[in-house]
């Protein structure tokens, strides 16, 4: 599974801090952390809840091989019907 987050140190005079960037446009996501361990809990939340996201509205990702050879099975068979009726429609405007 591909990470849309990051931990990433923030070195400062008050001391080494963590946050979490998206790593998309590296935006800041949340608070800052003191312990690198809190940031990689909190992003692993945050890569749980987007990947039940992209799972809930993509249909695609919930596809098996099985559901995609049935597809293109069908697909086979649609595009034979087609050549088929185009075949006839052009025989009748003859």
């Amino acid at each position: 599974m591909e990470t849309l987050y990051r931990e990433t140190p923030i070195k400062r005079k008050k001391g080494d801090r963590w946050i979490i960037q998206r790593t998309l446009d590296r935006k800041q996501v949340g608070k800052s952390f003191r312990v690198r361990a809190e940031a990689i809990e909190y992003k692993l939340k945050l890569d749980v809840n987007s990947a039940k996201l992209i799972e809930r509205s993509d249909p695609i990702q919930r596809l098996t091989v099985e559901d995609i050879d049935i597809l293109l099975g069908n697909l086979k068979v649609f595009f034979k019907k087609l050549y088929k009726l185009k075949q006839t429609i052009a025989v009748k405007k003859k």
